[in-house]
């Protein structure tokens, strides 16, 4: 039986091994070397947090790149309106 806590809540065996699959790894070698679904749901909760962790990343990286041209949207203001005022 997999251990659960209260607050989460477990996916079904056919969502295990739709996250399994989809990371790419074939059924049929998870089924020969994983023979209990407690060690399914191990190899699931692993795929879980490193694709959690590589979404993560690619957040960082879009928040990074948006930050930049916030920036850089900021000093072409500045720009723009020292030029401004030098024109007056």
């Amino acid at each position: 039986m997999i251990a659960s806590s209260h607050n989460e809540k477990h996916p079904t065996l056919d969502e295990m091994w739709k996250v399994i699959e989809d990371f790419g790894i074939k059924r049929e070698i998870v089924e020969k070397h994983f023979k209990t679904n407690e060690a399914v749901y191990d190899l699931y909760r692993r795929i879980e947090k490193k694709v959690h962790a590589q979404r993560e990343q690619e957040m960082i990286t879009r928040l990074r790149l948006y930050l930049e041209k916030l920036k850089s949207n900021e000093f072409l203001k500045t720009l723009e309106k020292a030029s401004q005022n030098k024109e007056k």
